[in-house]
Order: structure tokens, then C-alpha cells, then sequence
């Protein structure tokens, strides 16, 4: 199954823009370089108080579909905590 691993870090108040509906895709640069287009919803469920920060494996299905976005390790010096 085909992935991508992004880092991100992204603050409580950029969150808001999703919540309010202007932006409802994530842009992301993976560790490989390639650039990511991905729904914002998919973020939802790893929403903290301070937003979302960490390391994450995007999977795709053999059509490019997302199917998950998970948690992964976070990146060796990437600090979680802005």
C-alpha cells in the first residue's frame, strides 16, 4: 500500500481556518520531498489543544485515494512541542 511520511506542525489558531471552512485541504512537503494534497478532515481526530504536531503516515490506495492518516514516531529533532 503506498504512503507518505509528512511532518506537521500546525498551530490551534491555523486549525480554526478549518473549522471556518476557508481552507479544507492540507498542503504538506513528505520527507522524500514529494508534495501532498490532502482533505482536512482527515486531520480531525488528532487535534489537540495545541493543534496538531508530530510525524504522520499518510496511506494511499493504488489509485491515490486517501484511506488513513496516522501517527507515527515523531521525526528525529522534530520538536512536538512548539
Amino acid at each position: 500500500m503506498p504512503h507518505l511520511t509528512i511532518d506537521l506542525k500546525i498551530s490551534a489558531d491555523e486549525l480554526l481556518e478549518y473549522y471556518r471552512g476557508t481552507a479544507r485541504t492540507v498542503h504538506a512537503i513528505a520527507t522524500n520531498g514529494q508534495t501532498v494534497d490532502f482533505p482536512a478532515s482527515a486531520l480531525q481526530r488528532h487535534i489537540t489543544k495545541d493543534g496538531i504536531h508530530g510525524r504522520f503516515r499518510l496511506r494511499f490506495d493504488e489509485h491515490h485515494k486517501l484511506l488513513s492518516l496516522e501517527k507515527d514516531d515523531p521525526a528525529p529533532g522534530f520538536n512536538t512541542r512548539a
